[in-house]
């Protein structure tokens, strides 16, 4: 029987290393923030869509979406936020079921931030994990400055009421070995 195991967290905890751990044992990993990606890409149904909501201000000169731009809006406000999601979510939602029903393996992995925030329905998601991060390690890893990684982080639930949601939960608060030892003991839970 397939699964489908979803790995969540707040930004910067390091779902993606999680990801990158997971691809080098050999898993299939699907990130939700590539689907992003893609969905946006030039004369994409999501970027007319985003662009009929915000404006062509916040395009590039190339055309593409401009991402700074369009963070800056939305971690400002919570009406836009939820009106980009509107946009995104069903998006990113239609193209991960493509590669679920695809996928031909026993155990598929899902990166996807805002599973429980989303009003998306994941049915097909056995099991989840929460990987989590003081706020100070995440402000230390990340490139943002720390008023712009605040900012992101309130925009989420709080990664306490994550952990809480989640079947399984990860800390990341030392090195990639041990978040590797950390994701090798979870595999032998799932």
């Amino acid at each position: 029987m397939k699964r489908a195991i979803a790995i969540t967290g707040g930004f910067g905890c390091g779902k993606s290393k999680v990801g990158d751990i997971l691809k080098n044992l050999g898993y299939e990993v699907v990130d939700s923030d590539t689907l992003a990606r893609e969905a946006v890409t030039i004369g994409s149904k999501g970027l007319k869509d985003i662009v009929t909501i915000f404006g062509e201000s916040i395009l590039l000169p190339s055309g593409e979406l401009d991402r700074k731009k369009l963070a800056q809006i939305v971690f400002n406000d919570t009406k836009s936020r939820e009106k980009l999601e509107a946009i995104l979510h069903p998006i990113i939602r239609d193209d991960w079921l493509r590669i679920y029903n695809s996928h031909s393996g026993d155990l598929i992995f899902y990166l996807v931030p805002l599973l429980f925030e989303s009003k998306q329905s994941y049915p097909e998601i056995s099991k989840s994990v929460a990987v989590y991060a003081s706020e100070d390690n995440i402000i230390q890893r990340s490139s943002l400055p720390p008023q712009e990684v605040h900012k992101r982080l309130k925009a989420q639930l709080p990664i306490e009421e994550k952990i809480k949601r989640a079947d399984f939960s990860l800390e990341n608060n030392g090195t990639i070995a041990d978040l590797e030892l950390k994701v090798k003991e979870l595999l032998k839970c799932l």
